[in-house]
This record gives C-alpha cells, sequence and structure tokens, in this order.
C-alpha cells in the first residue's frame, strides 16, 4: 500500500468530514493554510479522530503545523492511539518553541533541537515503531532530523496504533492549524518511509459537463453544479442514481502548476446511499482511458470516500503533466 490514501488530506473539501469524530467542532478556514485554500483550526476543547484503515505497527505521519501567538496547551496536541490508549504523543512547549515526544502521556523521551516560534508554518513528520525494546519515535522539521527516540514505545499491551487524536486540551487558550497530512505504512516499493516534504496543494473541483451524464441532479440545472459545493452542502444538491452502470464525469478547474510537480491525483467524493448497502467507483479519465477506482462501499450517512490512488497519468503510465490534467475528467459510477 505504502501511502494510505484515505489518510492523505489537505482541508481542501472545505469541512471536517475528514475525521470520524470530532469533539466542540474544529474548523475548515481559509484563514490559514500551508497550502490550497483551507486548513483545520482548533481551539480550547476541541479535538478530532481519524481512524486508520488498519492497525499499524510501524508508519510515517505528516503533518504541517502551525501555533498562534498566546498558544497555551496544557497537554498533547497530536496522540498516536489504540482504541482510547495513548502509545506516544507529541507537546509543543511554548515557552521554548520546542516540540517534546512522549510515550504514553506521562514519559518524554526526546526533545526537538530545532525550535519552532508562533504564526510559522513548520512540515512536522514522525517515524513510529511499536515495540518493547526495539521501538522508534523519530521527529523531522521542515525535512530535518530534530529528535530520536530508540526503546520502549509499547507502554501497555498494546501493539499497533489504529486511530490518531488531535486534541486541544480544556483549560488552553489561543489556536493552532493543521494541514497537508499524509502516512505511509512500511510496505510497497515506493512511498515506504517519510512522507517529505510535498504538499497536498489542489482542490480541482468541478467545473464543466464531461464525457457522461447519466446521473440525476437535484438542486441545480446541471450535474456538475450539484458536486461544486465547498464545503459540501449534503441534500441541498446532489447527484443519483440507482442503476449499475451509470456514469457522470465532470471537467475540472486548471491546474496551475508553476514550480510544482503532480506526485499524485486522488478523487474525493461525499456520498451515501439510502440503503446503506450501494458501492460506486470514483472514475479518472484521462485522454480516451477511463480508469475505475476500486469498488467503495458506502454507508446510509454522507462521509468522505477516496478513490485510487493516480501517481502516473493512466492515460500515459507517464508523470503527469499539467495539459494532462487539466483535461482530465472525475466522476462516479453506480457499481
Amino acid at each position: 500500500m505504502a501511502r494510505v490514501g484515505s489518510l492523505n488530506d489537505g482541508a481542501e473539501i472545505g469541512s471536517t468530514i475528514y475525521w470520524d469524530a470530532i469533539v466542540s467542532t474544529p474548523t475548515a478556514t481559509t484563514a490559514q493554510k500551508a497550502s490550497g485554500s483551507y486548513s483545520y483550526e482548533y481551539t480550547t476543547g476541541e479535538a478530532s479522530t481519524k481512524n486508520l484503515p488498519s492497525a499499524l505497527s510501524e508508519f510515517y505521519y505528516r503533518v504541517r503545523f502551525r501555533w498562534g501567538t498566546g498558544l497555551a496547551i496544557g497537554g498533547a496536541w497530536l496522540n498516536f492511539r489504540a482504541s482510547t490508549t495513548v502509545l506516544l504523543s507529541v507537546r509543543i512547549n511554548t515557552s521554548t518553541g520546542l516540540i517534546e515526544l512522549y510515550t504514553s502521556t506521562t514519559t518524554k523521551v526526546a526533545t526537538s533541537s530545532i525550535p519552532t516560534q508562533a504564526d510559522t508554518w513548520y512540515c512536522v513528520e514522525l517515524h513510529v515503531k511499536v515495540a518493547d525494546s526495539l521501538g522508534v519515535f523519530d521527529l523531522r522539521i521542515d525535512g530535518i532530523s530534530a529528535a530520536t527516540f530508540s526503546g520502549d514505545t509499547k507502554p501497555g499491551a498494546d501493539t499497533t496504533v489504529d486511530n490518531i487524536l488531535v486534541n486541544f486540551a480544556a483549560g488552553g487558550s489561543g489556536n493552532f492549524w493543521l494541514d497537508d497530512i499524509a502516512l505511509n505504512d512500511t510496505t510497497g516499493v515506493a512511498e515506504n518511509d517519510w512522507c517529505g516534504l510535498g504538499r497536498y496543494a489542489a482542490g480541482l473541483y468541478p467545473t464543466s459537463a464531461g464525457d457522461a451524464t447519466q446521473f440525476t441532479p437535484t438542486g441545480a440545472a446541471l450535474n456538475y453544479q450539484c458536486v461544486d459545493d465547498i464545503p459540501p452542502d449534503d441534500d441541498t444538491s446532489y447527484v443519483e442514481s440507482s442503476t449499475s452502470g451509470h456514469q457522470d464525469l465532470y471537467g475540472i478547474l486548471d491546474f496551475t502548476g508553476t514550480n510544482r510537480t503532480i506526485q499524485r491525483v486522488q478523487v474525493i467524493g461525499v456520498a451515501r446511499d439510502t440503503s446503506g448497502a450501494g458501492q460506486i467507483y470514483l472514475n479518472v479519465k484521462s485522454g480516451a482511458t477511463l480508469d475505475k477506482s476500486a469498488a467503495i462501499s458506502l454507508t446510509a450517512s454522507y462521509a468522505r470516500y477516496v478513490g485510487d490512488d493516480h501517481t502516473v497519468d493512466p492515460n500515459t503510465s507517464a508523470a503527469w503533466t499539467d495539459p494532462a490534467l487539466a483535461l482530465a475528467q472525475i466522476g462516479p459510477e453506480v457499481v
């Protein structure tokens, strides 16, 4: 698997639907962003949880992090957990600007050698390996090694992490922001170590009708106009179909790729099935090639779904180019 597609996110959908659980409503905001148009903003008492598709004993995690002037957080802002048990956590000492690494919630095992300062974005990368004596908890800041720990990273009986908790403990004050989230596991032949400084840079929303218009629109005259809302408006505007094989395709916003490399293309959609048992594909069409994702099972409530990870142009099997992405189409298909 290497890059875990469902964890790849830059808040570009304009809502908090990426998270599997939230407390006291952190927000997707345009006021601050490391790239793209949005980031996630947290203040006192707000928290969010993201479940991993499968529990992992070793992985690499990346997030861009910014803390605001006047931040007083009083605890870990990032927690790697097994169910509700914290195995490893990350804190920011706002007096020194140093990032601190903890096993469990109480044992500090490393402190960064690189100070951070308020109102500045930093790329925070972490290597996590859960084990008794051969565990690893390493930190990079902006691609530079800042702290390392080898030893016991298994504070109890749990051997794997199955969710990530972002938390702003009650009693704190100020704000912090997250952007450009990614996670690599250790499988595969590529992207099986540090995630790197690449950014989740662009949300390319539907802007025109594509080569297929078989879903029924509600809330707007044209299909693509029903699915271009940022943030998603759920049942206010949408397209629907119950017919196997029905497709919609949409032209997308032009990619302005100055000084950028296109590392991957993913189709992200917000969908539901009234029976809670339907499936869709999230397709990419480039040139004459229609590339279907794996079948995606839907629930009865709206949720965020991610199609396949297209690291190359499916029409050429070569790296994406700006013109090819500008002409690409995306859309759903009923399985």
